[in-house]
């Protein structure tokens, strides 16, 4: 299953049963609610701004906490992406992909 989420504002990317892709669209500010590194497969950017990989997404994360149980990735005032429920050692930058 792949949820394709939209640069919408509060926008809750939630996939289905079994394996799930989340894919990234636009930017905005976005919480993804059921993820899970060892049932779900990658968070993948396909902005089209020419993203060629992930370690240059990585350049444009402004910082990266926790609040609570949830993990908070900023990209300065440009966008947010919220992993809620998933604990550190259950997510790394191998989950990520590029496309665009």
């Amino acid at each position: 299953h792949v949820a394709q989420l939209p640069g919408v504002t509060g926008v809750l990317g939630q996939g289905g049963g079994g394996k799930d892709d989340f894919v990234l669209r636009e930017a905005g500010n976005l919480r993804i609610v059921d993820y899970s590194s060892s049932d779900d497969g990658l968070i993948i950017f396909d902005t089209g701004l020419g993203l060629t990989s992930k370690e240059e997404v990585q350049g444009y994360v402004t910082d990266l906490h926790y609040e609570g149980d949830d993990l908070v990735v900023v990209f300065g005032s440009a966008a947010t992406i919220t992993l809620v429920g998933v604990p550190s050692d259950q997510i790394s930058w191998d989950n990520v992909d590029v496309q665009s």
